[in-house]
């Protein structure tokens, strides 16, 4: 059986196996609900007649202008802070895994690879959250924009569209909490286990 003191480590391990990620979660929710109207006045930026896109090459060409500018409103300032912070919830994790060895072994010493791997994984995190970012939001993005100029939807369709994308519903999680959601899980739960 476990001391207490070793029994408390292992608690709290697991406790932020599930805390962190849900935080770094929260916080997405957090940052798509608060960029939506910045998000939305982006669509301003289309030519509209009669309240509904013009097929024309202009629009087609904004496309891709509007997409990185709202993978930019959305993944850039407080979101790039979140993803830091989440870096030092990876280095606490680890401190903690080598508290409990050094109360668990006598004469622990960590070992020099540790460290290294460690950093790996934190590379790894950045490296899936922006590749996840890309898949789950800035491409549904593109696609439904290109749809939308293509068809000569309506700008309030449009709108649901987006409203969807960026703040999801009560069935559907917004895009950038879904990108990131698992792949903070996994990611955590990975360099925890390495």
């Amino acid at each position: 059986m476990f001391s207490e003191d070793l029994q408390r480590i292992i608690d709290e391990k697991v406790n932020r196996l599930e805390s962190v990620p849900d935080a770094f979660a929260s916080r997405m929710v957090a940052i798509q609900k608060a960029k939506f109207n910045d998000v939305i006045a982006l669509l301003d930026e289309l030519e509209y007649s009669n309240g509904s896109i013009i097929l024309n090459q202009p629009n087609l060409l904004r496309i891709e202008a509007i997409t990185e500018q709202v993978k930019e409103l959305l993944t850039a300032g407080e979101y790039e802070t979140v993803v830091g912070e989440l870096l030092q919830e990876f280095d606490q994790q680890a401190a903690i895994t080598f508290k409990y060895f050094d109360e668990a072994f006598n004469d622990f010493e960590i070992p020099t690879i540790a460290n290294q791997i460690l950093q790996q994984k934190k590379r790894e995190a950045v490296i899936d959250l922006l590749n996840s970012t890309d898949q789950y939001l800035t491409n549904p993005m593109r696609q439904a924009l290109s749809n939308a100029v293509i068809t000569g939807a309506s700008r309030n369709d449009l709108l649901d569209v987006f409203d969807l994308l960026i703040r999801g519903d009560a069935d559907t999680v917004g895009r950038l909490e879904r990108a990131t959601r698992q792949v903070v899980s996994d990611t955590f739960a990975l360099s925890d286990a390495a």
